[in-house]
């Protein structure tokens, strides 16, 4: 938490006198992704791709929805996808600060012996976030993390920080990574990462 204090306050007396455009939420992400998730015993290590989606429906609203496909070296799969709204408020020309709410909808396809069984939930997720347009061509942001398992007392809470790289008025380079904590058992870590290219329309 501490941390993410010192990055915000950085961000926030960063120089704003560039000449910036309004931030944009209407976009489509696809990209490659990697989720660890590290236990005091064992690890899991899945890798895929994904794509968002967001549309603006008023100046400070937008809509979101993803899907997420991943899988595990021994040929176990994650799969999952999302919709939520976003509200965003412009502190100054180069500044937004946005809280997203997600709802997830997850199903796992795990392989034992001979067997291969399926299970599957929802989660909650609400992400605070400030976006920094640092220069013409970067944007900075950094943000919490919070996701609620539905019906388990299992809640992540944590981190995430990333950069994009505008190549052109259409065309963007993003990366993101986020780490959080299973807040029940205090013992599993999972550890976030990922790369694309945004289109903005």
């Amino acid at each position: 938490m501490k941390l993410l204090i010192k990055i915000c306050l950085v961000i926030l007396i960063l120089p704003t006198s560039i000449n910036a455009e309004e931030f944009s939420y209407d976009y489509i992400d696809i990209g490659i992704e990697r989720d660890d998730l590290e236990a005091s015993t064992r690890g899991s290590l899945y890798e895929g791709y994904f794509v968002y989606v967001s549309k603006t429906l008023s100046k400070n609203i937008h809509l979101l929805g993803s899907y997420i496909d991943s899988e595990k070296s021994d040929g176990n799969t994650l799969d999952s996808k999302y919709i939520g709204f976003g509200v965003n408020y412009p502190i100054n020309k180069s500044t937004d600060i946005v809280v997203d709410y997600l709802h997830y909808k997850y199903k796992g396809t795990y392989k034992y012996l001979t067997s291969t069984y399926s299970s599957g939930g929802r989660v909650n997720s609400i992400e605070p976030e400030i976006r920094h347009q640092f220069t013409d061509d970067i944007e900075l942001n950094t943000g919490l993390i919070w996701q609620n398992f539905a019906g388990r007392p299992v809640t992540y809470k944590g981190l995430s920080a990333g950069a994009i790289y505008r190549i052109n008025n259409d065309l963007s380079l993003n990366y993101k990574i986020g780490r959080a904590k299973d807040s029940a058992s205090n013992t599993l870590d999972w550890e976030h990462r990922e790369f694309g290219i945004r289109y903005h329309f």
